[in-house]
C-alpha cells in the first residue's frame, strides 16, 4: 500500500506540477510494476512513534493554529503594544512628512520596504529599482548597489529588503523635496516608510499608526502569530513560553510565546494566546458567534470553514477536552495518536486516497471506533481509504477486505483472500478468518497472586487524574486500562 500505491500515486500528483514548483521537490523513482490505473491523488499517514517537539501543542499538531493564524491576520483589530488601550489607526502623508521633518539636522536615510521575509533570489526587485534610477538598497540589514545583490541571495532562505529613496538632513532638505521623497516611498512601501537614523529605526505607515506614540506598524502577517517564526516568536523566551530557569512564565510574553506585534492583534476582545487556551468545543462555540464586515467575507469564510472543520474532528475523536495550548509531549500515546489522524482526516477534501497505516495503535477500542467512524466519513465525502490493519474491530468495519500471507517474512507476500469482509467471515479459510470467528479465550483465567506484599502510591494529581491513593499487588502483573487520555500514563510515569 505504501510502497507502490502511495509511491505511485504522489508521483503522478507531483508530475502534475509546474516546473517552478518541482525544483523543491525530490524526483521520486517509479515503483517496481506492470501496470497502476485509477489512483487518486494520496495521502499517507505513517505508523511511527515519535517525541514531538517541546514547542509542539494540541493547536499547532492539528493544524487549528495554522487557520487561527490566518484569521486574526486577515480580520483581527491591531493594537499598539506600547499603548494596549489604543487601536491602530491611519496617518496622512502629511502628517508623516511633519514627523520625519522633526528630526532636523539628524541625518537620515528614508528607506521603502518592499520584501519582508521572504524566501527567494528576488532579482526582479533589484532589476527594478535599477530601472527607477534607485542607486542603494537594504538587504538583511546590509547597505548595497542593487547590483551586487543580483545573484547574491540564497533561494531558500528568507530576505528583507528596502529602497533607499533618499539620503538627506530632513530640517535643511527643501519642503517639496521631502514631500515628494516621501510619497515615494509611501508608494513603493505599499503604504509604508522607514527612518534609518544612525542605529535606530522608525517605522511610519499611512493605513497602521498609534495615535499616541505616531509609531507604525506592518500590515499583519500570519508569521507575526507564529512562535516557531523569527518574525513572530517572543525574543526573551524563544518560543518556549517560559523564563530561563522553566519555573515560571516568560515576563515578556507571559506564556503566550509570541512578540509584541503578535500578542497586540486581537478577535473580538481575545488575543490568539487566549483563544488557544479553550478546549475545541468552546473555541468553536466563540468562533460561531462573530460576524465579519462584507468587505472581508468572502476571505475569511474559507479560512473559517476549515478551521471549524478541524474543531469539529478533533471533538469526534474525542479530544474536546484538551485545551489547545497543551504541550504534546504531556499527552498519553492515544491522545497523541489521535490527534495525528485529526491533522490528516479535518481537511474537507473529497477524491482523495486516504493510506492509514495500522491508525488502531495505542486506541482503546471505544476511541478506535470514533476513529473509524470519522474514516466512514471520509469514505462518504467521495474519497478512498485504504487501512493497514491488524485490529479485528478495525477490519470488520471495512468495505472490502485483502489479507497477505498465509505466514509471516518468507511465508508472506501472497494474497490469500481479496472480497468482501462479509464473504471472509463465512466463507474465509486462512488463519485470520479463523481467529475472528473462534469464540474461545485466548487466556486461560490467571491465578490469584502468591505474596501478599503490596506497593501504595499516593499522588496529587498530574494532567488528566486528580489526587487519589490505591494499594498494588507485588510479584504480579499489573496492567492498567481505560479509554485514552483517562490517566494511565500520568499514573505510571507521572
Amino acid at each position: 500500500a505504501k510502497d507502490i500505491v502511495y509511491a505511485e500515486g504522489q508521483r503522478r500528483y507531483l508530475d502534475c506540477l509546474s516546473p517552478y514548483a518541482r525544483q523543491f521537490i525530490k524526483e521520486l523513482a517509479r515503483p517496481d510494476l506492470d501496470s497502476i490505473e485509477n489512483i487518486p491523488p494520496p495521502i499517507c499517514v505513517y505508523q511511527h512513534t515519535f517525541q514531538p517537539s517541546a514547542l509542539s501543542t494540541v493547536a499547532t499538531m492539528s493544524e487549528v493554529y495554522n487557520y487561527l493564524r490566518l484569521l486574526f491576520a486577515k480580520a483581527g483589530t491591531q493594537y499598539c503594544p506600547d499603548h494596549p488601550e489604543v487601536r491602530i489607526s491611519s496617518l496622512s502623508p502629511e502628517a508623516i512628512v511633519d514627523e520625519i521633518r522633526s528630526f532636523g539636522e539628524t541625518p537620515i536615510r528614508l528607506l521603502a520596504p518592499v520584501v519582508k521575509l521572504k524566501k527567494g533570489t528576488h532579482r526582479a526587485v533589484f532589476e527594478r529599482a535599477m530601472e527607477s534610477e534607485i542607486h542603494e538598497v537594504r538587504v538583511d540589514g546590509v547597505f548595497g548597489r542593487p547590483a551586487q545583490f543580483l545573484e547574491a541571495l540564497q533561494k531558500r532562505q528568507a530576505h528583507t529588503i528596502e529602497y533607499v529613496v533618499s539620503s538627506c538632513r530632513p530640517g535643511t532638505m527643501a519642503p517639496d523635496l521631502l514631500v515628494d521623497a516621501v510619497q515615494q516611498a509611501l508608494s513603493l512601501g505599499g503604504g509604508s516608510a522607514l527612518v534609518y537614523a544612525g542605529d535606530e529605526e522608525f517605522l511610519y505607515s499611512m493605513e497602521r499608526t498609534c495615535a499616541v506614540c505616531k509609531r507604525g506598524f506592518f500590515k499583519p502577517d500570519p508569521e507575526d502569530l507564529s512562535f516557531n517564526s523569527r518574525r513572530g516568536v517572543c525574543p526573551t523566551c524563544h518560543g518556549t513560553g517560559v523564563s530561563r530557569n522553566g519555573a515560571k512564565s516568560c515576563s515578556a510574553c507571559g506564556g503566550s510565546r509570541l512578540g509584541p506585534i503578535g500578542n497586540s492583534i486581537r478577535l473580538g476582545e481575545f488575543t490568539i494566546a487566549q483563544l488557544c487556551s479553550l478546549n475545541p468545543r468552546d473555541l468553536r462555540t466563540f468562533l460561531e458567534t462573530l460576524s465579519f464586515p462584507e468587505r472581508i467575507r468572502s476571505v475569511i469564510e474559507p479560512i473559517l470553514g476549515d478551521l471549524l472543520g478541524k474543531l469539529s474532528t478533533l471533538e469526534r475523536l474525542g479530544l474536546e477536552y484538551l485545551h489547545l495550548a497543551r504541550a504534546c509531549r504531556s499527552l498519553s500515546g492515544g491522545e497523541l495518536q489521535r490527534l495525528r489522524l485529526a491533522s490528516a482526516m479535518g481537511s474537507s477534501l473529497s477524491g482523495v486516497l486516504y493510506i492509514f497505516d495500522e491508525p488502531s495503535i495505542g486506541l482503546h477500542p471505544v476511541d478506535n471506533e470514533k476513529v473509524l467512524e470519522r474514516v466512514r466519513g471520509l469514505a462518504r465525502s467521495g474519497n478512498s481509504v485504504i487501512m493497514i490493519e491488524h485490529d479485528p474491530q478495525s477490519m470488520l468495519a471495512c468495505d472490502h477486505l485483502i489479507e497477505v500471507g498465509p505466514g509471516g517474512g518468507a511465508n508472506g507476500g501472497q494474497i490469500v483472500y481479496n472480497g468482501p469482509v462479509r464473504t471472509f467471515l463465512t466463507e474465509g479459510t486462512t488463519l485470520t478468518a479463523d481467529t475472528i470467528r473462534s469464540s474461545e479465550p485466548i487466556m486461560e483465567a490467571p491465578q490469584a497472586p502468591s505474596s501478599s506484599s503490596t506497593l501504595r502510591v499516593r499522588t496529587e494529581g498530574r494532567n488528566n487524574i486528580g489526587s487519589l491513593e490505591l494499594t498494588l499487588p507485588l510479584r504480579s502483573l499489573v496492567s492498567v486500562a481505560g479509554v485514552s487520555g483517562a490517566g494511565k500514563s500520568s499514573l505510571v510515569h507521572g
